[in-house]
């Protein structure tokens, strides 16, 4: 119940932000061309973390970069929304919410499913219409109320399948950019985006880590060194592990220093050193843990269409 306050509250008060400067003549904010499929990965990790072990999100599709056409912090509102919806609809029920990436004719679709009790037939046709009773639409009135108008915007639409007893489907559906398809097969990225990285100068270590993500589902990528890291240039929302004792290079706390200033925030350190737990660590060091991988029970897989 304190979840679904939170997230009516946070949606009322965007409303009245979104109100307030439509009144004082402020300009919508600018669209422009962002990687769909960066921005859901980047919302994800942040949802493992605010859920915990109460979240557990299967990523399919194809991982090259989509652009579309959308205010960036809008579509991460919007996306955090339904994803929360999802969880709160599952919970005590199923614990895996499907969130699918894939294209649709000239549109990126993005599904976002959960196992919770589903809408009835009735109340279907009026999301998006009208602003529901949260306590008549599994929650889903206010929210996307909201998100239906936003997309909108963006030309983009919202479509819901749901069905009582089996749980709900929520697409979203945004315009791909005109040179989006032309540039994907040019831009030199990875086939797929990491979950995890792993910076630690022992090649066993980086092998029994390699070996566990691929039992868990999970893509990782690996470094001896800090500077292998860097030249790769992982994207800024990747957790990134790091191992304390780097050989002949800095401490692991020095390199996630360093990791910090350049815009990496979600930084543990993977060692062996317990003791550190003793010390009052930088707020960018979200955990301490020995050499072992972490527990799977949050995370997110990615798999090739």
């Amino acid at each position: 119940m304190n979840g679904a306050l939170r997230q009516i509250s946070s949606i009322v008060d965007d409303l009245i932000m979104k109100y307030k400067e439509q009144s004082k003549g402020a300009t919508v904010p600018a669209l422009k061309p962002a990687d769909l499929h960066e921005l859901v990965f980047q919302t994800v990790a942040d949802k493992r973390i605010e859920h915990q072990a109460e979240l557990k999100v299967t990523v399919i599709g194809n991982p090259a970069m989509y652009m579309g056409k959308v205010d960036p912090t809008g579509f991460t509102r919007v996306f955090s929304n339904i994803l929360n919806n999802a969880v709160e609809a599952s919970a005590g029920m199923s614990e895996c919410i499907e969130v699918t990436l894939r294209t649709e004719h000239s549109n990126m679709k993005i599904d976002v499913r959960d196992g919770g009790p589903g809408i009835s037939s009735d109340l279907l046709p009026r999301f998006g219409k009208e602003p529901l009773d949260p306590k008549h639409s599994d929650g889903l009135g206010i929210g996307l109320f909201h998100a239906f108008q936003t997309v909108h915007e963006w030309d983009g639409r919202i479509r819901i399948q749901s069905e009582v007893g089996t749980g709900t489907t929520v697409s979203i559906l945004i315009p791909l950019c005109e040179t989006s398809t032309s540039e994907v097969s040019n831009v030199g990225v990875q086939s797929t985006t990491p979950e995890l990285a792993l910076i630690e100068d022992n090649d066993y270590i980086r092998k029994l880590w390699s070996l566990d993500a691929k039992a868990a589902n999970m893509q990782i990528v690996t470094f001896k060194s800090a500077s292998d890291f860097i030249e790769a240039n992982i994207a800024k929302w990747v957790p990134v592990y790091i191992d304390q004792n780097l050989g002949h290079e800095d401490t692991g706390l020095v390199v996630a220093a360093d990791l910090n200033q350049i815009g990496y925030q979600n930084l543990h350190l993977a060692t062996a050193d317990l003791d550190l737990k003793d010390f009052e660590l930088p707020n960018y060091i979200k955990s301490i843990q020995g050499k072992q991988f972490p527990a799977p029970s949050l995370f997110v897989s990615g798999s090739r269409d």
